[in-house]
């Protein structure tokens, strides 16, 4: 029986440490977020002390003090900016434009290796545009692709 108490023991002294360790931990948490909202406070005050216009800056709430209708409109608005980037994406004309640049700059590459005064660099330039707005290209039609942006 005595075994049996020691073990109970053992484990509530245990779970007494664990709390302590608990509460030291809280407090270190607050003692963190206090020194982070002394920062922010600090930051937000040498940022408007060279402005002349100081009553036009105002510093941004955060969002975790924000309230839920608040934190919902922003929601709803980063989805509307989700969907309209997502549809100007897969405008055609913007397709058409990317396509016909790099047929201009392919038949621009090519003539500057045809040409009888070679010009390393021309077609140096060339091609990094050339790989550059295909990468961009390429980048949009995955983006346009992606379904996930819908919802």
């Amino acid at each position: 029986m005595y075994p049996l108490f020691q073990t109970i023991k053992d484990v509530d002294e245990n779970i007494q440490v664990l709390e302590e360790q608990l509460a030291s931990s809280r407090v270190d948490i607050e003692a963190r977020e206090h020194e982070l909202d002394e920062f922010e406070k600090r930051l937000e005050v040498a940022r408007s002390e060279g402005l002349f216009f100081k009553a036009l800056y105002k510093p941004s709430k955060r969002w975790k003090d924000r309230s839920p209708e608040e934190q919902k409109a922003i929601l709803n608005e980063v989805k509307n900016i989700a969907w309209i980037t997502k549809s100007s994406l897969e405008s055609r004309s913007r397709k058409s434009l990317y396509i016909f640049l790099i047929f201009v700059l392919t038949i621009f590459l090519l003539e500057g290796f045809m040409l009888p005064d070679f010009s390393w660099s021309r077609v140096t330039v060339i091609c990094i545009v050339l790989v550059f707005l295909s990468m961009q290209f390429i980048f949009e039609m995955i983006i346009s692709s992606n379904k996930d942006m819908r919802k």
